[in-house]
């Protein structure tokens, strides 16, 4: 099936041309209206010849109906000036601004540039001067009438060097698209905003080396976690912790306690004969490691369902697992936690201050 042809909107020769007339009677009307307000008149009754009269008196002469008339150069000047004033103002000023003169308001039409706004002072100038190119040979507007049957658009020079057309009324406001021609205008599409949360994530930073503490390797992957699994395991197969917008932060350094020295060498004393004695108890061993208690786990909010699951176990002993030596990426509190073997406590790094702090 065949799409519908547009209709053209500069389709209105016939309107254009009685709207023209409708200016060129307004101004003669003001020509007319000067030289007779103006010029001193003298009225001739039953005269047979305008340039008989001309040559006699040297003035400018002119008829209306079985009268004539004669009329002094100085009105006829006058006259001049005030017509070309009064199409310079409507032709120029009016149509640059609103689009139209006297005429083409009477009968709907428009001039319009491209885009189909209104053309400027500038355009409507270059259309008004080029009416001596459209005039031509001035008997006849025979230039400015082949031109506008024979382009597309239905252009005259005027329009074609102003860049301007002349639509109906109710298409001015949208671009001038005629059928068969190139578009007058072409506008880019615009690209769409990235929906929220789907821009491109700029490449994050590499993080600095640590002074006390190498980066966090990437963890590889885990089996799902069993019951009394530490807080960061995970229930399904364990990824690694999602990178933060900021480098892990140092963990604090530990002060070492202070170390012993070796106890002084006790007296050899010897005992007397027949006493046996017996040899002093040897020092008591060390307790075995206190493992840190588990990191409190945040309390889900109103409304939402707990997956928290059973309460961890704490910490292990073991100085390779995280969270003892080094600090661990926490994604509930996002933020890294540390276990402080001198305080006996889960710290937590606060990002604002750049301080370990206690977890409460």
């Amino acid at each position: 099936m065949t799409a519908p042809t547009a209709a053209d909107p500069t389709a209105v020769v016939g309107r254009r041309i009685v709207a023209y007339l409708i200016d060129l009677l307004l101004t003669y009307a003001v020509y007319a209206g000067v030289v007779l307000a103006t010029g001193n008149v003298t009225e001739i009754i039953d005269a047979d010849s305008c340039d008989e009269l001309t040559r006699l008196a040297d003035r400018a002469c002119f008829t209306a109906g079985d009268q004539v008339y004669l009329v002094d150069n100085r009105g006829v000047a006058l006259g001049a000036l005030a017509s070309l004033a009064f199409a310079f103002v409507f032709q120029v000023l009016v149509t640059g601004v609103a689009g139209a003169s006297i005429g083409k308001f009477l009968l709907g039409i428009r001039v319009v540039n491209a885009n189909g706004t209104g053309p400027g002072i500038g355009r409507a100038l270059i259309r008004w001067v080029l009416l001596v190119v459209d005039w031509f040979p001035y008997c006849l507007p025979l230039v400015g009438l082949i031109t506008v049957f024979a382009t597309r658009g239905h252009r005259r020079v005027g329009d074609m060097l102003g860049g301007t057309y002349v639509v109906r009324s109710r298409d001015r406001g949208r671009p001038v698209a005629v059928p068969g021609a190139a578009p007058a205008v072409t506008t880019a599409a615009a690209a769409p905003p990235p929906a929220p949360g789907m821009g491109v994530a700029p490449p994050m930073p590499s993080a600095p080396s640590m002074p006390t503490a190498p980066p966090m390797p990437t963890a590889p992957p885990m089996p799902t976690a069993a019951p009394g699994s530490p807080p960061w395991a995970s229930t399904g197969p364990a990824t690694a912790p999602p990178p933060p917008s900021v480098p892990p932060p140092p963990a604090p350094a530990a002060v070492p306690p202070p170390t012993p020295g070796p106890p002084p060498p006790a007296e050899a004393v010897t005992p007397p004969m027949g006493i046996t004695v017996e040899p002093p108890p040897g020092p008591e061993p060390a307790p075995p490691p206190e493992t840190p208690p588990p990191a409190p786990t945040p309390a889900p909010a109103a409304g939402e369902p707990d997956h928290t699951g059973p309460a961890p176990p704490p910490a292990p002993s073991d100085p390779a697992a995280p969270g003892v030596r080094e600090p661990v990426w926490d994604a509930e509190r996002g933020a890294y936690l540390f276990w402080d073997g001198d305080r006996q406590a889960w710290l937590i790094h606060d990002t604002a201050s750049g301080e370990w702090r206690p977890l409460s």
